[in-house]
């Protein structure tokens, strides 16, 4: 006599016969091919202006010094900074708050700021 063992059904039997986002095939891949290739076009096309707008933003968590070095190669970049720093930001007292103004367009501290009074004064409109 043969007995009859049942068979344990662990859910995987379900998902045979699906297929991952990977495996599936767009309905119509001359349009995303299409699709991509117009993407890819602008992006070449406007790589110029991209280039040329591009700012030098530095954000980060910690402690963040910037000295006369620092912007004086940012200026040599013809570069402006926009600096988000949460933790501590020091600016150096080694350059003068003209450099300041050419070479900092933004400052976002939350946490310790700390700068000469003359920077701070000349950079009070671009202080958030």
């Amino acid at each position: 006599m043969i007995k009859f063992q049942p068979r344990i059904n662990s859910g995987a039997d379900r998902f045979n016969g699906l297929k991952t986002p990977l495996q599936r095939k767009h309905p119509n891949p001359l349009k995303t091919d299409f699709i991509r290739t117009a993407i890819r076009n602008q992006i070449q096309t406007h790589d110029c202006e991209l280039q040329q707008s591009v700012q030098r933003h530095s954000f980060g968590i910690g402690v963040y010094h910037f000295s006369r070095q620092d912007l004086e190669k940012v200026k040599l970049e013809g570069k402006s900074l926009t600096i988000i720093a949460i933790g501590m930001l020091h600016l150096s007292d080694d350059f003068s708050p003209e450099l300041a103004v050419e070479t900092i367009e933004k400052i976002r501290v939350s946490g310790v700021f700390r700068a000469p009074d003359a920077v701070i004064s000349a950079l009070a409109d671009r202080i958030e």
